[in-house]
């Protein structure tokens, strides 16, 4: 209630949709008391957890509440203390989690390789790459200084892709050099910082900027050098160039959603993590494991869920009832199932007389919002 003390209209919204307060009554009251009234409509049942956060979108979440507040929510886990003795598993989870972190940053503008680079240092890149690695950069160093180039970040990706550079790295050299110090004190998304690159776009009134993330126009220009690469003030690795990686390698283990232009980049980047594990997966146990941990969200789990069951089971509808009101565990179940039947012998993708087990209908699309649970339209698939 205290983050919405500027915003009227959505904190009168809330006491009205969960707490049944007249409406004239909602916008009048004060913090304190409406803050009073959601507790015990909490407490009493009236509305639930789950209720709530669907009335205050995430989008309005992240507008309003302190930064520091979702920051440590977020990363509470401390994924990044995670080390090669924690086990091969756990250690390749916390990579692919830091990888997308790291992309997504880059695909949004607030962070350039530059500063990845810079952060983690080039002499300590050399001490973490293997031999055979750096091998392969001298190669290039050579081949690009014949034509007379540099070898810039974008280069050196191009041999050592920025999720192997990951796994050599000690993933809290990098929480602490890369993320820490050029995302989260500058964007004042820590406890004790203060932005220190805020947005020049026009704010309104309403509630509180200071944890609102550094617009395009104020990262450097230098992040897009790049002598081959026309001049413009895109990203080093613009978020198309991330897409076309990401559906290459979804599509070289087949694993490449039908609708797939329909997703956006981070679903895509989370179902090619999710596959990393899940390809050598050997339970159905170890398969649910996988797939869960692999998205940030309920929102992104459900809609690749809906991608992936229309690739691997082609003859259901996703876009119709009763398969677009299935609850997510559903979902998930028909995944493992598929995968387990590929797992155990079906390599070929011919389709088997074995069905997998009728799909329960659970949670109904009413309890989410449409826009994360109904499956995308056809667009004239003719199917």
């Amino acid at each position: 209630m205290r983050s919405l003390a500027g915003a009227d209209k959505l904190r009168s919204k809330l006491l009205v949709t969960l707490a049944n307060v007249h409406e004239k009554i909602a916008i009048k009251k004060s913090i304190d008391s409406a803050a009073e009234d959601l507790n015990l409509a909490l407490e009493e049942g009236i509305t639930t957890p789950d209720a709530l956060l669907e009335q205050y979108p995430a989008d309005e979440r992240v507008r309003y509440l302190k930064g520091a507040l979702l920051w440590n929510f977020v990363f509470e886990d401390a994924f990044h203390k995670t080390t090669t003795s924690d086990g091969e598993m756990a250690h390749g989870r916390a990579v692919r989690r830091m990888t997308f972190l790291l992309e997504c940053a880059l695909n949004e503008s607030i962070l350039s390789l530059e500063q990845i680079a810079d952060g983690i240092g080039f002499a300590r890149i050399a001490d973490c790459l293997p031999p055979e690695e750096l091998r392969k950069v001298l190669v290039r160093a050579f081949e690009c200084g014949r034509r007379s180039e540099a070898l810039t970040e974008p280069r050196f990706l191009d041999v050592v892709a920025l999720g192997k550079l990951i796994s050599y790295v000690p993933l809290e050299v990098i929480w602490n050099q890369v993320i820490l110090a050029h995302l989260a004190q500058p964007n004042g998304w820590v406890e004790g910082s203060v932005a220190s690159k805020p947005s020049e776009s026009s704010d309104d009134a309403d509630g509180p900027r200071s944890n609102k993330p550094v617009s395009a126009s104020n990262v450097s220009s230098d992040s897009a050098a790049d002598a081959d690469a026309p001049k413009s003030e895109t990203p080093a690795i613009p978020q198309d160039e991330v897409r076309v990686r990401v559906v290459q390698r979804l599509r070289e283990i087949e694993r490449l959603p039908p609708r797939n232009e329909e997703l956006t980049t981070p679903i895509l980047l989370s179902i090619e993590s999710m596959y990393e594990d899940l390809l050598q997966a050997t339970s159905d146990d170890e398969r649910a494991e996988c797939i869960r941990e692999s998205f940030p969200n309920e929102a992104h789990l459900r809609t690749a869920m809906f991608a992936l069951a229309e690739l691997l089971e082609p003859s259901i509808d996703v876009t119709k009832p009763p398969i677009s009101d299935v609850d997510t565990d559903a979902l998930v179940k028909l995944v493992v199932f598929e995968e387990r039947k590929r797992k155990d012998g079906d390599n070929s993708m011919r389709r088997s007389s074995v069905r997998p087990p009728p799909l329960p209908i659970g949670r109904s699309a009413s309890s989410i919002p449409a826009a994360r649970v109904s499956a995308p339209p056809k667009n004239g698939r003719g199917e």
